[in-house]
């Protein structure tokens, strides 16, 4: 039988609250088809330095603009198209090296920088 990738919960409330277990099954949203949508920020042209906030990088607008309204099977192929973008835009990926522009170009995240990686507090 195919993985469905279905997660389920029994909820149980309390004793007293007179509420009877409650069973719940849902499919993670990341797992289903979908199509982009939003605008993006302007961002930096340094677009990865903002990855090292707690924040996190946004998606740059101009990388919004040419992704908006493509159909993605599952939310991993909407974010590898994000990287194929950055990696592809003459101006984004100035300041990213080699290596990780060619991972990125294969739809994969780049490397994380020693410095300000997050792993390195």
């Amino acid at each position: 039988m195919p993985d469905l990738h279905i997660d389920d919960y029994v909820i149980v409330f309390p004793a007293d609250s007179g509420l009877a277990p409650i069973y719940v099954m849902l499919r993670n949203p990341r797992n289903l088809p979908g199509v982009a949508s939003g605008n993006g920020v302007s961002t930096p042209d340094r677009v990865l330095d903002a990855a090292t906030t707690a924040a996190g990088a946004p998606i740059p607008a101009r990388i919004a603009e040419k992704l908006r309204g493509r159909r993605f099977t599952r939310f991993d192929k909407l974010k590898e198209a994000i990287w194929r973008e950055i990696a592809a835009d003459d101006v984004l990926r100035q300041h990213i090296r080699q290596p990780s522009i060619d991972d990125m170009m294969h739809g994969k995240a780049p490397y994380a920088q020693k410095v300000t990686g997050l792993a390195n507090g």
